[in-house]
């Protein structure tokens, strides 16, 4: 058998078992490597390469000492090539070869001149391999709108090499399931519109199609920053550029009377385009790079976010120990909230330049909190901790106050709300009754805000403007 960097692990796993048993003794991340559900997601895509990387060995280290194991335990003779990129242009390096092919299509040279001369690299480049180099790209100061502007393009002169590319088969709610059975209904509705550009019902086909933006927001906000504390910044960047050229085609397509065939079609080209680069690309490097923690953390929050026209298959649960994505780490002394954590100062520092006043009554009507803005509507003092609300107004508002706190605890009232004029301003003053999560009342939050300069807003600002 040849094996060589891009062998994937999991094929040789079947093909030679006694090397799952081999593989731990060389390094304890290798242990996984027995897990079923690392084999079946991440094992079935990741290449000796990624593994050699994860174990701290050499590529061609590690193939040699597989290869050495293999000769002993079976009697099997394995060829490993030479190393890749060896034979390339002028000896420059794999990436160094994809680099020029790139920056060549961007100069203007055609896909099938390109593929004609580099045809031994493009069949088998990886989406992990294709997303590095991008990145590389733009550390190397080529604009991110450059690569966005020509993802397309890097689509199709990869092509080759990309169709190979598989998605493991994931188990049921797992968030990439999930992403895959959307594209499924998306096709569908593609296919809905081209089948008649002319449709009478266009319109609400086009309103139904726009659902895809919920699975656009998922990436942006639940997998995006998790690929970027890997340090996987430019393909995330450029992804999201697409994203908002798709959303400026909804938005033309919306202003239409009737909506053009031209913007019809290149409207459900680009999100046709984007089904591939996710599945040849983004979804096989993410699984890839990630862990099943991660992943758990991409799941966590979707719900709020919303689905496109499908719920999850159940709720995936790996079948390693998470951590909880909420504080993901927190440094002792760290404050943790229900999402993320902080040290006091800066939870201080933030609640004091919020452009509110804020006090904060206990259950027992004491006073426990008030934010200490620079610039304050009502007067304040630290004398004001843990005196009763009651003491704090004059009494001829002692009524109003009561009131509001017997609604709030009764649970007849969650809110109460007033404005008034004073000294040239318009003061807006809101009463939140807080509950905790079993809705059991734990006090009274009081925000105040000066609101002129709101009321007198009026069309839009877009554009930033300092003056």
């Amino acid at each position: 058998m040849m094996i060589d960097g891009k062998t994937r692990i999991d094929d040789l796993l079947d093909r030679y078992p006694f090397l799952e048993e081999y593989l731990p003794t060389l390094c304890d991340q290798y242990k996984l490597l027995k897990n079923k559900l690392v084999r079946k997601t991440v094992g079935k895509f990741a290449d000796i390469e990624k593994v050699a990387e994860i174990g701290g060995f050499e590529s061609a280290e590690l193939l040699e000492k597989i290869g050495a194991r293999i000769k002993k335990e079976s009697g099997e003779e394995v060829v490993m090539p030479p190393p890749r990129g060896s034979d390339g242009p002028a000896g420059k390096d794999r990436h160094g070869v994809i680099k020029d092919i790139i920056r060549r299509l961007h100069d203007g040279e055609s896909v099938d001149s390109l593929k004609s001369e580099f045809s031994s690299i493009l069949d088998d480049i990886g989406a992990h391999e294709l997303t590095q180099v991008e990145q590389e790209l733009i550390e190397g100061g080529m604009p991110v709108e450059e690569v966005q502007r020509m993802c397309n393009l890097h689509s199709s002169i990869f092509s080759d090499g990309l169709r190979d590319q598989s998605i493991p088969g994931v188990p049921a709610g797992h968030p990439v399931q999930t992403m895959l059975r959307e594209n499924r209904e998306l096709e569908k509705r593609v296919s809905l519109i081209l089948r008649d550009l002319n449709a009478p019902d266009m319109a609400a086909r086009l309103a139904d199609l726009k659902t895809i933006d919920l699975h656009y927001v998922r990436k942006e906000n639940q997998l995006f920053p998790l690929l970027e504390k890997h340090e996987i910044t430019g393909p995330s960047s450029v992804m999201w550029g697409k994203h908002d050229e798709i959303r400026n085609l909804f938005r033309k397509a919306e202003s239409e009377e009737p909506i053009s065939e031209d913007t019809l079609r290149t409207l459900t080209l680009e999100v046709t385009e984007m089904i591939t680069k996710e599945e040849k690309i983004l979804i096989p490097m993410a699984l890839e790079v990630l862990s099943d923690e991660e992943w758990k953390r991409v799941g966590e929050g979707q719900d709020e976010l919303g689905y496109c026209w499908i719920e999850p298959d159940g709720e995936w649960e790996p079948q390693v120990k998470t951590v909880d994505a909420r504080h993901d780490h927190p440094v002792t002394g760290d404050i943790n909230l229900d999402v993320g954590h902080m040290t006091p100062e800066l939870l201080n520092l933030m609640l004091c330049h919020l452009p509110i006043e804020m006090s904060l009554v206990d259950e027992n009507d004491e006073v426990v909190y008030y934010s200490q803005t620079k610039e304050r509507i009502f007067p304040r003092t630290p004398a004001v901790i843990g005196r009763k609300v009651q003491n704090c107004h004059p009494r001829t508002s002692l009524d109003v106050v009561d009131r509001i706190l017997k609604a709030f605890k009764s649970g007849e009232k969650d809110e109460a709300e007033f404005w008034l004029q004073m000294k040239g301003m318009f003061i807006n003053i809101r009463y939140f009754a807080v509950r905790d999560k079993d809705g059991t009342y734990r006090g009274c939050l009081e925000v105040t805000q000066e609101v002129s300069h709101i009321r007198s807003l009026e069309g839009d600002r877009r554009l930033l403007n300092w003056t």
